[in-house]
């Protein structure tokens, strides 16, 4: 575990922690209704926070310990939106254990690196979304087969895990000889997108099932609460679909109804999949390329990798792409601040990611190659018995 929840009894004097608690609970609880200003909320919850002086960490605390229940990832895009309106400095951070010194790129009165491994906030045994963005050879792939054993590794009560790749990657590390786990869905075949709505449709009626086993358990408590196995789906190459979808003529009605399930099916699972212990990993070049819809945005962990390897291989366009999108950062300052940082690094030809969970972030990208990683062997003792 790359981090330890605080325990709330030791946040502040009870009184104060409690009318924090319940003004946060109350103020979040808000923003989750259908149709809230997201932007409103947040930026009367950071006045509100800064007039009664509220103490940051001591909110920092309570959002991750009594808000989301030791939930850090949300709890860190709540203090990101916070400190984007003027209440602390961003969101919460995990630290890396092997931290790599930036400093001699960075000059102290300009932008600087994130000192965090901003990808650790994914080595959890807790389901989430994340949404990977790179350039062919920057490393998407390893990051993904990096993260599948991340998963392994965690003591569980079984898994279940399917690769869907579109990129034909020549080795998973094992997992290929293990039957219906890796399946290649090479974009030349005829039955393509039908192929990928079939594989990514699995995993939506599987969500659907625990989403209502879970609503009959709730209104019978003699039931017990729900508890499933974790399922981890990885998609490596998904911009293959969407320009699969700009291939296809309108009298294609067949393909273009796999299509729009397949586009239905993988924003629902994106959304609600980690509420019922599934993880989605999905892998593309371009944020553009990922027909998403806010709502799957924002209920994932969006990353942007950016490196040159060697022969040239590579590049920073994923970042950039996002450096110019005002939907993802609105904030002009954001976008310039990066841009500039950004620039620095390409200079020095430094691998780096960019988080857009909470406060943007732009970190080092860590080298997660690892010839000894075995994922078949991983596999094989955490696997749900078929």
């Amino acid at each position: 575990m790359f981090w330890k929840s605080r325990s709330t009894a030791a946040i502040a004097e009870p009184d104060l922690s409690d009318e924090l608690a319940e003004l946060l609970l109350h103020s979040v609880e808000k923003l989750s209704e259908v149709g809230a200003d997201t932007k409103a909320g947040c930026e009367a919850l950071a006045k509100t926070l800064s007039d009664i002086g509220a103490d940051v960490e001591q909110v920092r605390a309570i959002a991750c310990d009594v808000v989301y229940e030791g939930d850090v990832a949300k709890a860190e895009g709540l203090m990101g939106h916070l400190a984007r309106y003027g209440y602390g400095s961003g969101a919460v951070t995990i630290r890396q254990p092997d931290k790599t010194n930036s400093a001699p790129l960075i000059e102290d009165n300009r932008p600087q690196l994130c000192e965090t491994n901003l990808l650790a906030e994914l080595a959890s045994p807790k389901a989430y979304s994340a949404v990977l963005l790179g350039d062919t050879s920057v490393g998407v792939a390893t990051l993904i087969q990096a993260l599948i054993g991340a998963q392994l590794r965690h003591p569980c009560g079984g898994i279940s895990l399917v690769v869907a790749d579109m990129r034909n990657e020549p080795s998973w590390k094992g997992l290929e000889a293990i039957d219906n786990t890796v399946i290649q869905l090479p974009s030349r075949d005829p039955a393509f997108l039908k192929t990928a709505a079939e594989v990514v449709g699995q995993v939506a009626r599987e969500i659907q099932g625990r989403v209502a086993q879970r609503s009959i358990k709730a209104r019978a408590a003699s039931l017990g609460a729900a508890k499933w196995p974790s399922y981890l789906l990885a998609i490596n190459g998904w911009q293959a679909v969407t320009e699969a979808l700009s291939l296809l003529s309108n009298k294609q009605t067949h393909d273009h109804d796999c299509a729009g399930q397949l586009l239905s099916d993988l924003r629902y699972c994106l959304t609600t999949g980690p509420n019922v212990n599934i993880s989605i990993i999905l892998g593309a070049d371009r944020l553009s390329n990922c027909a998403l819809t806010e709502t799957a945005l924002e209920n994932a962990r969006v990353f942007a990798l950016g490196a040159v390897r060697p022969g040239g291989k590579g590049g920073y366009r994923a970042i950039d792409a996002i450096l110019m999108n005002k939907s993802r950062l609105p904030d002009p300052r954001d976008r310039s601040g990066l841009a500039e940082l950004l620039y620095r690094c390409k200079t020095e030809r430094i691998p780096v990611v960019l988080a857009l969970s909470g406060l943007p972030r732009l970190g080092l990208f860590k080298d997660f190659r690892d010839e000894t990683l075995d994922l078949k062997a991983l596999y094989e003792l955490r696997r749900v018995s078929r």
